[in-house]
């Protein structure tokens, strides 16, 4: 129950922009096109803020819309932990098409946040916020190396 009070309570920090951002915690990824949506956010479970931004480029658009094709079903427990994780919130311009018969999933995703916990042997995991304004909490069997490139993030080490 209180994990789930927690996940509603992070997802409205997230949503609701309620951090400061200021023009030089704004990395600009070189030689990519910037998008007309909200910028992409790098939050640290640990810190229990947003971290950094980034413009809203064609190569995050891309690396969501691959994640989001890498969807191997709902996450039926909270058992992948949003403690000591990075999340990167990744607004999608435009809204994508997510349909996984075996879920019931058939929904258009607005929002991608990308779950990359810190420690070694959990997989990454997302949460999708639909336009009609659900969540979806689903597994997926996508890499996140190039989303780690492009958040500049370290690899975990083995």
């Amino acid at each position: 129950m209180w994990r789930r009070a927690f996940l509603s309570l992070l997802l409205m920090t997230l949503l609701c922009g309620q951090t400061a951002v200021y023009a030089d915690q704004t990395e600009e990824i070189q030689g990519a096109d910037e998008i007309a949506a909200e910028q992409v956010e790098l939050f640290d479970t640990d810190k229990e803020r947003v971290i950094q931004t980034y413009q809203n480029t064609t190569d995050f658009q891309q690396e969501a819309q691959s994640l989001l094709q890498s969807v191997s079903g709902r996450v039926m427990d909270l058992e992948p932990s949003l403690s000591h994780a990075m999340i990167v919130k990744i607004p999608l311009a435009p809204p994508q098409k997510l349909v996984h018969p075996q879920a019931r999933i058939d929904a258009m995703i607005a929002s991608v946040f990308v779950i990359m916990p810190k420690e070694r042997g959990h997989r990454p995991w997302m949460i999708l916020h639909t336009k009609e304004e659900e969540t979806l909490v689903v597994e997926c069997t996508g890499e996140v190396q190039k989303l780690r490139q492009l958040t500049k993030l370290r690899e975990i080490p083995k």
